[in-house]
């Protein structure tokens, strides 16, 4: 729980520093990045991967969800969103 905190603390943090007009509204900043890391979350834990298709592959390749979270975050700090 503390790992967590501390996580969320920090990404917190820098999206503050970065876009300083959301300090009056940090309540909601929290509950929207806990919203957003919740659902990012969620196709990491569930079983969706062997639901898609069942080949041998998926064993051994990196599963669809995790890609794509991957690739949604490559895409925001090339689009300068993140510098």
């Amino acid at each position: 729980m503390l790992l967590q905190f501390a996580m969320l603390e920090t990404v917190l943090t820098s999206i503050m520093d970065q876009f300083q007009w959301l300090r009056p509204h940090k309540t909601k900043v929290v509950l929207a990045l806990c919203g957003l890391l919740f659902l990012l979350g969620l196709p990491l834990t569930c079983d969706v991967s062997h639901s898609v298709s069942h080949s041998p592959e998926d064993e051994v390749c990196v599963p669809v969800e995790l890609s794509f979270v991957s690739l949604t975050g490559v895409s925001l700090i090339k689009s300068g969103m993140f510098p």
